[in-house]
Parts: C-alpha cells; sequence; structure tokens
C-alpha cells in the first residue's frame, strides 16, 4: 500500500503548521472508580481544539481501511445482582488518510478498542482510534505537564503494589470448573477466560466475587 503521495512538502508545512498551534489538552474526564481510576483526555476536546487548525491550514482526515482484529461477545454474571451479563468487545486496525488542499495526502493507522454492553463497540474503536490518531499526527500533549524531570518521588503519592495478573494455568482451571458449575447458561465462557491473563486487576476482583457467589473452591 501507498503510504503517501509523490509529493508532499505542502502537506508536511500543514501539519508543522497545526503542531505549532494547538496547546496541549488537560485530562478532562475520569474513567472508572476506585483504585483503577484513572484520568484522559476526551474526543471532544481533541476535535474541538484541532479542527479549527486543520481547517485554517486546509487539512482533512477520513477512515480509509478498517481490519477486524478481534470481535468478540464476553458473557459474564454481575456478582452484585447475581445476574448474567454481557460485554462486545471490539478491536480493529484502522487507516487513516490526512488529505490537503494540494492534493497531497499522508497515510496513517491507529488502533481502535470499543467495550460496550449492546451495538456500540465499533463506533466507540474508531473514535478511541482517530483520537490517538489526531493526538500522535499533531503531537498534543496529555496533561499540564507530563516531563518527568520537572517531578520528584517526594512530591508523588506511592500507588500500592499491583496485584499479578493470573497465570494461565489458573485460567484454564477457572473455565473448566466454571464451565461445569453453569453448563451452557452462559454461551461461550472460554472466550473470556482465555483472555484473562491480560485483563485489568479489576476483573479479577470480579471474578473472586464470582467465585464467592458460586461457593466454588478452587484449593
Amino acid at each position: 500500500m501507498q503510504m503517501m503521495s509523490e509529493k508532499t512538502d505542502e502537506i508536511i508545512k500543514a501539519i508543522i503548521a497545526v503542531q505549532q498551534k494547538c496547546p496541549n489538552l488537560a485530562k478532562d474526564k475520569q474513567v472508572g472508580t476506585g483504585n483503577s481510576a484513572y484520568k484522559s483526555v476526551t474526543d471532544k476536546q481533541v476535535r474541538d481544539n484541532v479542527r479549527p487548525l486543520m481547517s485554517e491550514y486546509g487539512l482533512s482526515v477520513m477512515v480509509q481501511e478498517v481490519e477486524t482484529i478481534s470481535s468478540e461477545v464476553h458473557r459474564y454474571i454481575d456478582p452484585q445482582w447475581n445476574k448474567a451479563k454481557k460485554e462486545v468487545f471490539e478491536q480493529n486496525l484502522y487507516t487513516f488518510r490526512l488529505s490537503h488542499v494540494s492534493g497531497q495526502w499522508l497515510l496513517g493507522k491507529s488502533k481502535g478498542i470499543g467495550v460496550d454492553a449492546n451495538d456500540k463497540g465499533p463506533g466507540k474503536a474508531e473514535t478511541y482510534a482517530m483520537k490517538n490518531f489526531l493526538m500522535n499526527t499533531f503531537l498534543i500533549t496529555k496533561g499540564d505537564d507530563e516531563d518527568p524531570s520537572n517531578q520528584h518521588s517526594t512530591d508523588q503519592e506511592v500507588a500500592p503494589p499491583a496485584k499479578k495478573a493470573m497465570d494461565s494455568g489458573h485460567v484454564r482451571k477457572l473455565s473448566t470448573v466454571l464451565s461445569e458449575k453453569l453448563n451452557k447458561g452462559l454461551g461461550r465462557l472460554d472466550i473470556l477466560f482465555n483472555m484473562l491473563d491480560s485483563f485489568e486487576v479489576k476483573d479479577q476482583v470480579v471474578l473472586e466475587e464470582l467465585l464467592k457467589t458460586l461457593g466454588i473452591n478452587l484449593d
């Protein structure tokens, strides 16, 4: 695949101009709760800041190609309500075309991940990929100050050590026991449990609560 037009001098000038004018963006949204919570820059904030600058310098962006990496439905039991729930997990690789009024263009790739209880996973994945593509292309800094040289260890709160992720053997044991206990009630449980070694700590906590609810002892 050709990744750029024969000439790129005009589009590069426009990209540099946007990079010089685009401000650093403060993380304006909190995602999650408790110890697993973190702050991020919203898609709206990125677009609101980048759109007028792209228009000023004759740039536009669109999705040119989408490659599906994985698209799966994860089913689980909510330990709080003891009810079956599902999450649609979408992971795609997007190719974006950045075009200039001169006719010059560049292609860039960005991975998008979207999780939703219904059918909004693909849309969330595209939004995530577009936001990261714009931020990386125009060198947008997230946060007021991300230079580690301006911070000292004594100025920062020390987080407690994270729990170690479950090893593949434990995941297989969980999958086998839960499949036997729940039989066919929740469908493809193996899809969920085979991915647990890459899941976050909060998912392990949910599983621990699930095991207690079901009265399952793995010892």
